[in-house]
């Protein structure tokens, strides 16, 4: 989680680092200028432009930043008469300045876009992109803290597709593996951006809806509960959805246990007629 946060800051966090790792550089080259030639300030002149390659997506921004070091650099040489004044030395010395600043600012771009990539893989279900219980667990927990200090209610939506065995039976994984892709397309395409999907079982998912009372989870989650029919339909899937669906009023204590009162409720539809959606509200 730490590492996480150190590698995506706010957009504001990183807008504002990233002006200040700008006005670092001539500050970098003055005290260079100051301090005299018998103190290499090479690897200080390395900071502000791997600050703005960690803070920073935009390339050219890093790579302005870089001739923009290499220049300060070169011309703090010239004006404490370092080295003599020949164009083939200031060329040589741009370049090659220049060329460690990209080489080493794109290393670490490389570096947090892997950190990145591995955050997102080990919080993913690879089959269909919706979040693995331990992503959701992760990002509802926020909103459990939201829901605790605003007072505002959330819901979570547990669902469970009704005799998908017979699909892998009939039809082969394969089939079942699109179908339950084919789900979390739906889901997205009919929640909002701030609802959290997560696929917690082989053919169990989650939904998480922030800021939502039961007169609206009503109505969601019965029209996302049509169009999951509608879209298996389409795949001549002729499954059915159950649905166990928790308003909380009051967060609970933990979000394994609002998870936990949605699975008692879906398995409630499961054990009778199957193919419905129970509702409660949390405390009773």
């Amino acid at each position: 989680m730490k590492i996480k946060h150190f590698a995506n800051p706010g957009k504001e966090t990183a807008l504002g680092l990233s002006i200040l790792s700008f006005f670092m550089i001539p500050f970098v080259g003055m005290i260079d200028y100051f301090t005299g030639p018998t103190i290499t300030f090479a690897l200080i002149y390395l900071i502000p432009v791997l600050s703005l390659a960690w803070l920073n997506d935009r390339r050219m921004a890093v790579i302005f930043a870089s001739g923009l070091t290499v220049l300060t650099w070169i011309a703090v040489d010239y004006f404490s008469e370092r080295f003599s004044l020949n164009i083939l030395t200031y060329s040589w010395n741009f370049f090659s300045r220049f060329t460690i600043l990209v080489i080493a600012s794109t290393t670490l771009s490389a570096l947090k876009q892997s950190i990145k990539d591995s955050h997102h893989l080990s919080r993913t279900d690879p089959l269909t992109n919706a979040l693995n219980k331990r992503g959701f667990v992760e990002l509802a927990e926020r909103e459990l803290y939201r829901a605790t200090r605003s007072g505002d209610a959330l819901t979570i939506a547990f669902l469970d597709v009704d005799n998908f065995k017979t699909i892998n039976d009939t039809f082969g994984h394969s089939a079942g593996d699109k179908l339950l892709a084919t789900i979390v397309t739906s889901l997205r395409l009919h929640t909002r951006k701030s609802d959290l999907i997560g696929r917690i079982g082989g053919d169990e998912f989650v939904i998480l809806f922030p800021n939502t009372g039961q007169d609206v989870a009503r109505v969601v989650v019965a029209k996302n509960r049509d169009m999951l029919i509608e879209e298996a339909d389409k795949l001549n899937f002729h499954v059915t959805f159950s649905f166990g669906v928790l308003t909380c009023i009051q967060p609970p204590e933990s979000v394994d246990a609002m998870i936990g009162m949605a699975d008692k409720l879906m398995y409630e539809v499961k054990n009778g007629s199957k193919n419905a959606i129970v509702f409660s509200l949390y405390p009773d």
